[in-house]
């Protein structure tokens, strides 16, 4: 059976199908890169891993149907109201507004796994331990380090790995301080890849499609993202300028995330999980095969709905402006 990454990512985050696309277009974008990373006997690590299971699928592991991100998480109303410190700082300093930083026998317990992926990690980390303890439990990586990586020079082996990949580099404070540290850790000729928000990306986030109405309930809506994305988003003549300074040459790039991506994305009301999770409290465990029920149909819907994504020939259109960066690096 061929592997199919839509299908995997929506599973897993079927109450967020624009965080399953979000899977699915890195898995499209660095799933080769990351595939023959842990397939090649060489040292990885990965940064910002989180929980793994972004990495996890991205290296074609799926899990059962049965298991996804909402068996643990938070959701109150102090991280589903507008929080204004988020807007200025962003996620990587706002521990309460991440739903999913718990840990809990709830994740354990229910986690099921279909299809191992094709390799795994030297090392994983992120700064956040709830998050490096569910990533522990996947056996996606041989060590795990809970480290802020806005704290330089990282903890890691000099000169040691020959592929680093990460999704978080843009969230660091000072991204040049960060790229120099990650320089020091690889072998000369290592490869490094990341992602990065475009220029552009704030055209279509909801704060600015829907500004001239004046909405009095946007903030909640949109819970900083437009803030954070405002903050984060860069050229690529401007990372390029950063490249030479802290010792890399970019050896391949690409674009990706489309703007109809971002703007479905930006359609999910994501205070709705708090509701959704009724469901998990009230139908489990005695009536699990009513919500399994629920969460098969919700999932067939959705992935006839972003089957198209799946198409590079549709997606590569002129009318899909792409908003993201993919940066692939060599040490110097």
């Amino acid at each position: 059976m061929v592997f199919d990454p839509l299908r995997a990512s929506l599973n897993l985050h079927w109450l967020r199908p624009d965080n399953a696309l979000w899977i699915h277009s890195f898995h499209q974008t660095f799933g080769n890169f990351c595939k023959d990373a842990v397939s090649s006997g060489k040292s990885s690590i990965d940064i910002g891993c989180g929980d793994g299971t972004t990495s996890f699928i991205m290296l074609d592991g799926e899990f059962n149907k049965s298991f996804d991100l909402y068996h643990d998480v938070q959701i109150n109303d102090e991280n589903l109201n507008s929080v204004p410190e988020r807007s200025t700082t962003g996620s990587l300093d706002d521990e309460k507004g991440d739903f999913y930083n718990t840990y809990s026998s709830n994740w354990k317990d229910k986690l099921k796994i279909e299809i191992e992926p094709v390799g795994i990690y030297d090392l994983g980390t992120d700064w956040k331990k709830p998050l490096v303890d569910k990533a522990i439990d996947l056996n996606l990586y041989k060590e795990t380090v809970v480290h802020d990586c806005n704290v330089v020079p990282l903890p890691f082996k000099e000169d040691h790995y020959n592929y680093v990949f990460s999704t978080i580099i843009y969230w660091l404070a000072d991204t040049k301080k960060t790229l120099k540290a990650i320089n020091t850790i690889m072998k000369k000729d290592g490869i490094f890849a990341f992602s990065s928000p475009k220029e552009n990306i704030t055209d279509f986030t909801l704060s600015t499609l829907i500004s001239d109405y004046n909405y009095p309930h946007l903030e909640r809506l949109d819970r900083g993202r437009h803030s954070n994305w405002n903050r984060h988003k860069k050229t690529k003549l401007e990372w390029e300028n950063d490249f030479r300074e802290c010792g890399f040459k970019l050896i391949d790039y690409k674009e990706f995330n489309s703007s109809l991506q971002i703007a479905m994305g930006e359609t999910i009301i994501r205070t709705l999980l708090k509701s959704y999770l009724v469901l998990y409290k009230r139908l489990l465990p005695k009536n699990k095969d009513i919500l399994q029920e629920f969460k098969d149909c919700h999932v067939d819907e959705f992935y006839k709905l972003l089957t198209p994504f799946k198409d590079l020939a549709w997606i590569s259109k002129k009318e899909h402006k792409k908003l993201y960066h993919a940066f692939f690096l060599q040490k110097i």
